[in-house]
């Protein structure tokens, strides 16, 4: 493969690598903006709840126990939602990390192939000139015997 094709090819992994961690970084904050969500619910669940038992417990609220038991319903369906939801952005994270690894891992590649194509290079222009001046000295040797 030429030297421009392997460059082309290492400018292409590049720009993949750099693409999959911008998509990573989103998936991840978006992960972390969801984790902070859920946190927060579960904090105005307790909260909630705490201030309803004790307006009842005082005899400020005389409620029945079906709409706590309704609102403990409805706080344990958001809260499951939001772990599923939670979950599958963390898989989404996980394969976007992958995605990202293996885009890595193939820029790397190309970065090797070009470092051994050109220290190669370099191998066969030092012999390449050392064979040169071997052969200018010997002609010049030569040429004084004559």
């Amino acid at each position: 493969m030429k030297s421009h094709s392997l460059q082309r090819l290492l400018r292409l992994r590049s720009l993949l690598e750099e693409v999959s961690r911008v998509d990573l970084e989103a998936r991840l904050q978006e992960l972390r903006r969801m984790e902070s969500i859920h946190a927060c619910v579960r904090g105005e669940a307790a909260s909630l709840s705490r201030r309803r038992f004790a307006e009842i417990a005082e005899g400020r609220r005389s409620d029945d126990w079906r709409e706590m038991q309704v609102l403990d319903a409805w706080l344990a369906k958001e809260k499951e939602t939001l772990e599923a939801v939670l979950s599958q952005k963390a898989r989404e994270a996980e394969n976007m990390k992958s995605e990202y690894l293996e885009h890595r891992k193939e820029r790397r590649q190309v970065e090797s192939v070009i470092a051994a194509r050109a220290h190669k290079t370099s191998q066969e222009r030092g012999r390449n000139d050392q064979r040169q001046l071997d052969d200018w000295f010997g002609r010049r040797i030569r040429s004084r015997e004559n």
